[in-house]
């Protein structure tokens, strides 16, 4: 991780196993756990960029977010990689070997922006979800007490939703 620069972090054993077999020697797992605070500094100690590659199906998806806004909540970047097909990692690794996802990197998403899709497949209201999206991210962002990354995750949530930085900011301050 040190001589990369950047971390895998998945959810299972077999996941590491797998990815150490296809090259990918950068990477850790949860292991079932319950992802913390905790976990966060000990990766922070090694690096600030950690590539999250949880399950392709939901429940990887939203244990993806959960562990994503901790380790921001740690000033650690999060990127997300959603596997193809609801694709385990290591299904993914056995099935197209290393190479495909570490070409994934290139088109990981941030934090917000995935929380963004993800929510976005499961809503269609229009403006009202828009709303709501903002007020789920919230509830998140308040956890964040570095000021600097809530401001960066903040300007991207306005990015996204088209909605003024400084709305955001007074709604989180309230």
């Amino acid at each position: 991780i040190k001589e990369k620069k950047y971390a895998f972090l998945v959810e299972g054993n077999m996941d590491v196993i797998q990815l150490v077999q296809n090259g990918i020697e950068n990477c850790l797992a949860i292991s079932g756990t319950s992802f913390t605070n905790s976990h966060a500094k000990i990766i922070k100690r090694f690096s600030n960029d950690v590539y999250i590659m949880f399950d392709g199906d939901e429940s990887g998806k939203k244990a993806a977010l959960r562990c994503g806004y901790i380790l921001a909540a740690n000033s650690i970047e999060p990127k997300i990689i959603i596997p193809p097909n609801n694709l385990d990692p290591d299904d993914w690794a056995r099935q197209n070997g290393g190479k495909e996802i570490l070409d994934s990197i290139e088109n990981a998403n941030d934090l917000i922006s995935t929380h963004y899709t993800i929510f976005s497949s499961n809503n269609t209201q229009g403006s009202l979800s828009a709303n709501e999206f903002i007020h789920e991210c919230l509830n998140e962002l308040a956890n964040i007490e570095d000021l600097i990354v809530r401001e960066l995750l903040i300007k991207r949530l306005s990015e996204l939703t088209s909605i003024a930085q400084e709305s955001i900011l007074n709604v989180l301050n309230e």
